[in-house]
C-alpha cells in the first residue's frame, strides 16, 4: 500500500509541470485573455470556436456583431493562432519563451481597405512588456542603389512615401515577425509608375534574440 502510494505521488509530481504548461497554452491564454484585447467575440464564444475548429465541426462562429469570426490556423506544438474576426480585421497571438519568462505577441490587422498592424507583448499576467519592436516605415524599402539611378530628389520621394501601410503577421513555427509593405496599393497609378521601381518587393523579417527585436 505504501509503495502504492508513492508510485501515485511520482505520477502526479511529474505531471504536474505538464498541467501547468497545458494551462499556459495558446488555447487557454486565448479563451482567458481579458476581453478589451479582443473585444469582437466573448470568452466562452472563443471556448466554442476552438472546441468547433478542433473536432472539425466548423471553422466559424457568430461574433457579437452578428458576422462570421473564422479560425484561420491554430497550432498547439509552436503556440500560434490566427483568427479572422471580421471581413476586414485578422486577429494573431504567439507565445514566445524569453529568457526565463513566457510572453505572449498579439498583432490586429485591419484592412480598410490597405492593411495596416500593430502588434503589443504581454506576460502570463496580462502586463504589457517592452520588447523594443519598432515598426517600419515604407522608406525603409527604398533601393538605396534604385534611389540614386533614379535622379528623383531625396525629400519628394520620402515625402510621396510618408504615408506607411505596414501589415505584420508572426512566423507559426520560429520567433518571428514578417513585415509587408502595402504603400503600392495606396499610391494612384502616376506615382505608382514612380516610386514602384525604387522598392524592394521582400518582406522585412525581425528575429526575437535576448529580449528584442532586430532585422534578421
Amino acid at each position: 500500500m505504501r509503495m502504492q502510494k508513492i508510485n501515485i505521488a511520482v505520477i502526479l509530481f511529474l505531471l504536474l509541470p505538464l498541467s501547468l504548461s497545458a494551462q499556459q497554452g495558446i488555447e487557454a491564454l486565448y479563451i482567458e485573455m481579458p476581453e478589451i484585447l479582443n473585444p469582437v467575440i466573448s470568452e466562452k464564444q472563443r471556448h466554442e470556436l476552438l472546441e468547433y475548429y478542433k473536432a472539425d465541426m466548423g471553422d466559424s462562429i457568430m461574433n457579437r456583431f452578428g458576422t462570421q469570426t473564422h479560425m484561420l490556423s491554430l497550432d498547439t506544438l509552436n503556440h500560434y493562432l490566427s483568427v479572422r474576426n471580421t471581413d476586414v480585421s485578422v486577429f494573431e497571438m504567439k507565445m514566445f519563451e524569453n529568457n526565463t519568462d513566457t510572453l505572449i505577441g498579439i498583432i490586429k490587422t485591419v484592412c480598410t481597405p490597405v492593411c495596416m498592424s500593430v502588434v503589443n507583448f504581454y506576460n502570463t499576467k496580462w502586463r504589457e512588456v517592452n520588447l523594443n519592436f519598432t515598426l517600419p516605415k515604407t522608406t525603409d524599402w527604398i533601393d538605396k542603389d534604385k534611389f540614386a539611378q533614379s535622379g528623383l530628389e531625396e525629400q519628394n520621394v520620402r515625402n510621396a512615401l510618408s504615408t506607411n501601410f505596414i501589415s505584420l503577421t508572426f512566423s507559426a513555427n520560429e520567433d518571428k515577425i514578417i513585415a509587408k509593405n502595402n504603400i503600392l496599393l495606396f499610391l494612384d497609378e502616376t506615382d505608382k509608375e514612380i516610386y514602384a521601381p525604387l522598392l524592394k518587393t521582400e518582406d522585412i523579417i525581425y528575429r526575437l534574440t535576448e529580449g528584442k527585436w532586430g532585422k534578421d
